[in-house]
């Protein structure tokens, strides 16, 4: 088979993370080698199971639209092993409801199995039994007769060792479990190796892949093929609903969804006109919400977040306006509060792991602008939120919702998550405007991160676009690298359209 197009389902070992700050993940060297996008849609903290109600396989599934893929990438069970003392019943079974889920997505869609690599976490060999009492080795041949059942291709890791006793130490960043950058070029390496043996045939050659990602060219014919998939979590199952070209099963949609670098959960406004009373009926105040935007065949999350408020339904003319009050991510402020003392000298790294690990917080730690010395010490008496709030302060980091997943990130770090140019072939439909920040910036005690330079733009909606993305704004008068530091999502049933608001550093 010729493929055109990769996606990857995973934990942080597949995101792209080396137990201390955020690297390149395997999915790159994949893309690179085989010549063919790869979708990194991986989330750190992942189980296969639904043990983590947040962040799981069959979450990945759903909020992915699959019509473009020719192939997927599973790799899950490091999570649901060393953090959750998942069920092996409970992982089989999100295994198969997982496969199961793509293929009623796209039938015709290869689907490759990834083991886990080994793990020290709580383990000293892949025997060791965790809480759950069953090894790594159970673990691994329970996903593989899974697979195996299903007739697809898994890559077992065992077969050749990348990560051992002998050299875990220096092949994974924190020793335990999350691979180096070294290491990752090696596991996309072996593969893409294994993707190619296993399809029917390789991919046609493609140039090398340039270092930024271009966005495709939107025209105006292309706004006509606009689409919307929204699910909404009822207590009584999912809600789906459309909105495309195609008449027979779309509903109007319309939608405005900000998102922003702050540590408050963006609030947002979505429109669905004509639904169901019925199906009204099933939505309640904190029912989970997923949108997904974009154009046919390439579409992506911009929304991840629960409702918050539902409205009175109106009518105009002969149509009813149903409008859900949205808020993104997770409410971690109503989180018990912690009482928690570190001592003179100590860092930030070591507090912000330590608030992670007592609270819950599922924190996808990216990086920090510094990482600052408490020299005095530092002192946690009351909401672990809050305190991870202002120890992102004294780092110059930004703590924030990225697509629903708490973040922690230098905005300006080398970690690229979306880097692609913004321009009037791209999308770019202003001419971008730019404000100069206070020069406060420049003493080094009043640098926040946030940069020297503001500039403002308007784009075609792009689900790429949000906090964090580095973007190659180009116009006539402006040519500078920035990064997103906030704007939204907005589409009034005419208009798909992305603001903007990005930092110079």
């Amino acid at each position: 088979m010729a493929i055109k197009r990769i996606v990857a389902f995973g934990d942080s070992i597949t995101q792209g993370w080396d137990g201390n700050r955020g690297v390149t993940p395997w999915t790159a060297e994949v893309s690179k080698r085989l010549s063919v996008p790869v979708d990194n849609q991986a989330v750190g903290g992942s189980t296969m199971s639904g043990d983590n109600r947040d962040h799981n396989f069959v979450q990945q599934v759903q909020n992915t639209n699959l019509s473009g893929y020719d192939v997927a990438t599973i790799a899950f069970g490091t999570n649901d092993f060393a953090y959750y003392n998942s069920s092996l019943s409970a992982v089989k079974s999100a295994l198969t409801n997982g496969i199961d889920t793509i293929k009623s997505k796209n039938p015709h869609i290869k689907m490759i199995g990834i083991l886990p690599i080994q793990t020290w976490k709580g383990a000293t060999n892949l025997d060791t039994r965790n809480g759950a009492g069953y090894s790594q080795n159970d673990l691994l041949a329970a996903e593989r007769s899974i697979y195996q059942q299903y007739g697809i291709a898994v890559l077992d890791w065992r077969d050749a060792p990348l990560v051992t006793a002998a050299n875990h130490s220096r092949a994974l960043g924190d020793g335990i479990v999350h691979p180096t950058a070294e290491t990752y070029v090696k596991m996309g390496d072996r593969i893409a190796k294994f993707i190619k043996d296993n399809t029917a045939t390789p991919p046609a050659p493609a140039p090398k892949p340039a270092p930024q990602q271009d966005i495709k060219p939107i025209t105006a014919t292309g706004q006509f093929m606009f689409e919307i998939y929204m699910d909404i979590y009822t207590d009584s199952g999912v809600l789906h609903y459309v909105h495309n070209a195609d008449r027979n099963f779309s509903l109007d949609i319309e939608f405005s969804l900000p998102f922003d670098n702050t540590s408050d959960r963006s609030v947002g406004e979505i429109t669905i006109w004509n639904m169901s009373q019925i199906s009204f009926n099933r939505i309640h105040e904190g029912n989970r919400v997923v949108v997904n935007a974009g154009y046919h065949g390439d579409t992506g999350i911009i929304f991840d977040g629960q409702i918050y408020k539902t409205t009175v339904p109106t009518r105009e003319g002969g149509d009813l306006n149903y409008t859900l009050r949205v808020v993104e991510g997770t409410d971690y402020r109503k989180l018990k509060h912690v009482s928690l003392t570190f001592g003179e000298g100590t860092d930030a790294t070591t507090i912000i792991n330590k608030i992670v690990q007592v609270s819950g917080i599922n924190l996808n730690f990216v990086s920090l602008g510094r990482n600052y010395v408490f020299k005095e010490g530092y002192t946690v008496d009351g909401s672990p939120f809050d305190a991870l709030s202002d120890v992102a302060d004294q780092t110059r980091s930004a703590l924030f919702y990225r697509r629903g997943q708490l973040t922690l990130r230098w905005l300006y770090d080398a970690e690229v998550t979306g880097n692609f140019t913004l321009d009037s072939k791209s999308g770019l439909i202003s001419s971008p405007t730019m404000e100069r920040r206070d020069d406060d910036w420049i003493e080094s005690d009043d640098d926040d991160g946030q940069g020297r330079y503001e500039y403002s733009a308007d784009s075609i909606l792009n689900y790429r676009i949000t906090t964090g993305e580095h973007v190659h704004l180009v116009s006539e008068f402006v040519d500078v690298w920035a990064a997103v530091l906030s704007g939204e999502h907005t589409f009034d049933g005419t208009n798909p359209t992305t603001t903007l608001e990005l930092g110079v550093k």
